[in-house]
């Protein structure tokens, strides 16, 4: 199979994804089906489109990652209930803690290669 077509199914799931956030965020009621979409593990279900040889590095990156997420996710809520910043300045904030956390992984995890 060509390499466009081996990225055509991936876009699409994650397409639909992005996608079903968006309704789900416009559409209905409950906040939560917004939430449970976004939160999809779509960096498990990449592992089934990689080699058997590439899963644990990708396992370990992934976990640390998560971490930079959960930790940006932390600095999002807490800004928005502890101060008056417009949502997007937190965005952004919190945004820029997880690019600063995920750059220190990229580092720490390829200084030693």
């Amino acid at each position: 199979m060509s390499e466009i077509k081996e990225l055509i199914i991936p876009f699409l799931l994650g397409g639909t994804i992005i996608a079903g956030v968006k309704f789900a965020a416009t559409h209905l009621k409950n906040p939560a089906i917004a939430a449970i979409l976004g939160g999809l593990p779509t960096g498990l279900i990449s592992i089934y489109f990689l080699t058997s040889d590439k899963t644990i590095g990708y396992s370990k990156n992934y976990f640390n990652v998560t971490l930079c997420l959960l930790t940006a996710i932390l600095v999002f809520y807490l800004l928005q209930i502890y101060t008056k910043l417009s949502k997007n300045i937190i965005l952004l904030f919190a945004m820029f803690v997880w690019v600063v956390g995920v750059g220190i992984n990229f580092y720490l995890s390829n200084r030693n290669k």
